[in-house]
């Protein structure tokens, strides 16, 4: 008898089938589908010729058995979940047998083959990314919802629909521990031609060799966006890393931004000398602790706005 039998029929079980380095199936590894037609083996991991530590000496010898292929792919597993433990184990499995060799073909041996674990991590990440945009007074603003670390960092490419080819717009460092985290930034299209479709491209790279799509979109620049002479923006309302100041005017002008917090100390001046059109000021509040902060703006040694955000 060589099919695979209780527990590993079981809805949430993952079987795991024995294969050599070079992906070859172990002739001892047992055959699928499970007795209620489920794919069987899901997975298959190094259980033919395996390294493994002798029981005795401890040292590494070569070794025969799923009893190998399991807790291989069972460790992996659990690096994969515990960078992800927002979702439940179905939904680990799941982005595994995505990422597996054999995942549009199937078959009673492997089943869906050798998972590729960083093809796996990137499906979860997208999974947990989330993304919205909004345009106003010219401005595209962007709020990204990425899980990301200080080895990673998020990459943004744009073009014009009279454009071919994507062009590198801007790159924001990761920070902190590996979480979700809300990023901001945005676009000015006053300086573009009306009428056009501007599309963007947000990319996750890890580390040097590592760069995947996260997700894109496409803005219409209105015929109707004529940049106001003379205002002055803050965005977005509530940050967790970044503040943008759009500054416009009509002349040249002398400009001074100051942030205090909501106890009235400063913790930020800038002055610049502005010329005639729009100019954004990002203003990085990282390491600030969290609660109301205010923007203040002058223009000539004039005060012409004060904005209040919140930092989370």
């Amino acid at each position: 008898w060589h099919y695979i039998i209780t527990p590993g029929d079981a809805d949430s079980a993952m079987t795991v089938g024995a294969v050599d380095t070079l992906g070859n199936v172990a002739g001892f590894s047992s055959y699928g589908p499970s007795s209620d037609r489920q794919i069987k083996p899901d997975l298959a991991a190094t259980g033919l010729n395996a390294i493994v530590a002798n029981s005795v000496t401890g040292l590494p010898v070569y070794a025969n058995g799923t009893s190998f292929a399991t807790p291989i792919l069972a460790g992996l597993t659990t690096c994969l979940w515990q960078a992800f433990p927002e979702f439940n184990n179905m939904t680990v499995l799941d982005a595994m047998r995505r990422s597996a060799t054999k995942f549009t073909s199937p078959n009673d041996r492997v089943g869906y083959g050798i998972p590729d674990m960083k093809k796996a991590f990137t499906i979860l990440l997208k999974k947990s990314y989330t993304q919205q945009s909004s345009l106003s007074l010219c401005l595209a603003t962007f709020q990204l919802n990425v899980k990301h670390d200080n080895t990673m960092s998020i990459l943004i490419e744009r073009k014009q629909s009279s454009e071919v080819i994507y062009t590198p717009f801007q790159t924001i460092a990761g920070t902190g521990t590996f979480t979700n985290k809300n990023v901001s930034l945005t676009d000015d299209l006053s300086q573009l031609s009306s009428g056009i479709n501007v599309s963007y491209r947000f990319k996750l790279a890890i580390g040097s060799d590592t760069t995947f799509l996260l997700d894109s979109l496409t803005v219409n620049v209105p015929p109707a966006c004529v940049t106001p002479v003379n205002f002055t923006r803050v965005t977005p309302n509530t940050v967790s890393d970044n503040a943008s100041v759009v500054v416009s005017r009509a002349v040249a002008s002398d400009v001074g931004i100051v942030v205090t917090n909501s106890g009235g100390q400063r913790i930020f001046r800038k002055n610049y000398k502005h010329n005639a059109g729009t100019q954004i000021t990002n203003i990085d509040l990282r390491g600030r602790s969290g609660g109301i902060y205010f923007i203040s703006v002058y223009a000539d040694g004039k005060k012409v706005s004060t904005e209040k955000i919140l930092k989370r």
